[in-house]
């Protein structure tokens, strides 16, 4: 979990960049470290929590210290840049926000359960060259598991008849004998009135045309293939620009209702880079109010933001609905 909001930084740190190539490391020791294997060194907040290794449930094994790093090869940071790091709400500049996205929460967060884990995060970056940030936690190493030996007894006749007793007794108690004389219980079956014809059920979500709009990869790919799953059409988009482009194409737009492409409803997400997914919707409806868009289009804002003040500011903008 902890290596999450860093693989995705890195994917998409390194999405406008020609040289494109992300390393993920595992390693461990006996020691804790002061830095990494990579050079990063480790930095701790002044609140950082008490070790929980010496809570019970921890064991009593010796301590060890696993480390993860992930370096990239994308834009990488700058002196002044690299200073706003791990704050709270806080990225390298106002236009990471604008270009990439995020929320500014996710190395705040990464720092925080690194502490909480008896551990420490760091970075190295350099402007045009890359960034690798690694981080370690605690832990204790756990007993060896106890080798599960069974023994086995050849088949005697005692053993045969023994076997047969039981088969005997569960087919009289209605009971379905398996393997070892172990019985599985078999509820006896109501007669049941079969149905003339078989029942056609049609899946709800069956060739519904989706458009998913999100900045962030991994979820984008997720949210895609679980809808395809279900047996959607999904077409995908970056940011609130290329929703934009896409809803030109549909049959949504005045004059391509008859050979645009279908669509049924957009799930949008609300921080992106480019246009943010409040933009977006604001610009759908004004796109319907001038006619440009022939009729209501169903926009589903899909967020983190889901306290009742946001809710109402994504429902006031246009959106249908809020999940999170």
């Amino acid at each position: 979990m902890l290596t999450k909001p860093q693989i995705t930084n890195a994917i998409k740190f390194t999405r406008f960049e020609s040289k494109r190539r992300i390393t993920v490391s595992l390693g461990a020791s006996n020691e804790e470290p002061s830095q990494s294997a990579h050079g990063v060194a480790f930095i701790r907040s002044a609140a950082s929590q008490q070790d929980p290794t010496q809570r019970s449930e921890w064991g009593t094994g010796d301590p060890i210290y696993l480390h993860f790093a992930v370096e990239d090869t994308g834009c990488g940071l700058s002196a002044n840049e690299r200073n706003l790091l791990f704050a709270r709400f806080s990225q390298a500049s106002p236009r990471t926000h604008t270009k990439y996205g995020g929320s500014g929460l996710g190395l705040f967060i990464s720092r925080r359960l690194s502490e909480m884990q008896g551990g420490a995060i760091g970075f190295a970056s350099q402007r045009g060259v890359g960034s690798t940030f690694a981080f370690y936690v605690k832990a204790r190493r756990s007993d060896p598991p106890v080798e599960d030996v069974t023994l086995t007894t050849q088949e005697t006749p005692e053993l045969t008849a023994t076997r047969a007793r039981a088969a005997s007794a569960a087919a009289m108690a209605n009971e379905k004998p398996v393997d070892g004389g172990v019985a599985e219980s078999v509820a006896p079956q109501a007669p049941t009135k079969q149905p003339s014809a078989p029942l056609e059920t049609a899946t709800p979500t069956a060739n519904l045309h989706v458009m998913v709009v999100e900045d962030n990869l991994v979820n984008q790919r997720v949210l895609a293939k679980h809808l395809r799953n279900l047996g959607c059409i999904v077409n995908v988009a970056n940011h609130g620009s290329e929703a934009l482009d896409y809803l030109r194409t549909t049959k949504f737009w005045t004059g391509k209702q008859d050979h645009g492409a279908d669509l049924d409803v957009i799930l949008m997400d609300w921080e992106m880079p480019v246009m943010d997914g409040l933009t977006c919707v604001r610009k759908i409806r004004g796109l319907q109010l001038d006619g440009s868009i022939r009729r209501h289009v169903p926009v589903i804002a899909v967020t983190a933001n889901v306290r009742t003040q946001q809710v109402q500011i994504a429902m006031e903008a246009g959106m249908v609905s809020c999940f999170s």
